[in-house]
């Protein structure tokens, strides 16, 4: 009697060594992985760490080019050479200081004034400051907010850009 629990005592040491050392093992990698990748495991992070899907980032495509021309949508409207003639006749007309408040004006209205709103995602964001002229490329300013982390830190608001904009002064703009 006295050796079967010696037995059971020798099998449970056993046992709880072994569970002592997965505990340590379960423990360590959660704090490397805390270290490595920003894990806070009171937002229950860890589970997220598997479900983590790749940004897929859409390239643009380019324009058909046909004998060094690009192709013209049929939709799109070719400006006549008739009416750049006139407006070019036009500005010559008007007095030099109609000019410069005219210049003046068009310089306030170039601004763009960009609302954020709940659901607005980077690449959405990024087309709109392109098609605005603000920035060149959109795929820029999405792999630059990618890279320092500000993709999903976007506030909602009213953001007035310039055009030709630089990456940085856009960022600036949009995370004062």
């Amino acid at each position: 009697m006295l050796e079967k629990i010696k037995d059971i005592i020798y099998d449970l040491s056993d046992y709880l060594v072994t569970l002592i050392i997965i505990f340590f093992i379960v423990i360590s990698i959660a704090f490397v992985m805390t270290k490595s990748y920003g894990l806070d495991f009171s937002k229950n992070d860890l589970l997220s760490l598997f479900n983590k899907e790749e940004i897929e980032i859409p390239t643009p495509e380019p324009e058909p080019v046909i004998n060094n021309q690009p192709v013209v949508d049929p939709q799109t409207q070719v400006p006549e050479k008739e009416d750049e003639e006139n407006e070019d006749k036009d500005t010559e007309d008007k007095d030099p200081d109609k000019k410069d408040e005219d210049d003046n004006k068009s310089d306030a209205s170039k601004d763009y004034v960009l609302v954020i709103e709940s659901g607005a995602n980077s690449n959405s964001i990024a087309d709109e400051l392109e098609e605005a002229g603000v920035i060149s490329d959109s795929y820029d300013l999405v792999n630059a907010l990618v890279e320092r982390g500000l993709d999903t830190a976007i506030q909602l608001g009213e953001f007035t850009f310039k055009p030709n904009m630089t990456i940085d002064q856009v960022l600036d703009i949009l995370f004062p």
